[in-house]
């Protein structure tokens, strides 16, 4: 899954509202909290956390590690648990006073019950990623 959008500020703020945990928290819908395991480096590769997040009536936590930090231009990030990783990656581009942000998002599945479910909520799924996106616009232009 691919989508963009423009935002309307720096590259840096964009970026750093990515790729700072407790910014993260504010603008992706449904997380309780995501927790560094070692906070003093959360924007380097390799670095492993926990996300919490509500889906439906339960809360789930998923084990995450950064995959790329490439600043003001790249954060990458792997979520996993037992059915599936999920890599999801922004890609930022200067437009001057404004940022183009293309979010992508690939899912590997653990196993075939998975798998079936994942094609079934697709929609659902690719509706969340847009929301998320749509957030983090709206986040970072109510900041700015």
């Amino acid at each position: 899954m691919k989508y963009s959008v423009t935002i309307n500020a720096p590259l840096s703020t964009v970026f750093q509202t990515i790729a700072t945990a407790s910014e993260r928290e504010q603008w992706t819908r449904d997380v309780i909290s995501i927790t560094y395991n070692d906070p003093a480096s959360e924007q380097n590769e390799g670095t492993t956390f926990q996300q919490k997040q509500k889906e439906g009536k339960m809360t789930n936590t998923y084990e995450g590690k950064n995959l790329q930090v490439t600043e003001p231009s790249l954060f990458s990030y792997q979520l996993m648990n037992k059915a599936f990783t999920m890599t999801v990656s922004y890609h930022l581009t200067d437009q001057g006073e404004m940022t183009l942000v293309e979010q992508r998002y690939e899912v590997e599945y653990h196993n075939r019950f998975a798998k079936f479910m994942g094609k079934l909520f697709q929609g659902m799924t690719n509706k969340i990623a847009k929301d998320i996106l749509d957030g983090l616009k709206r986040y970072v232009e109510k900041k700015e």
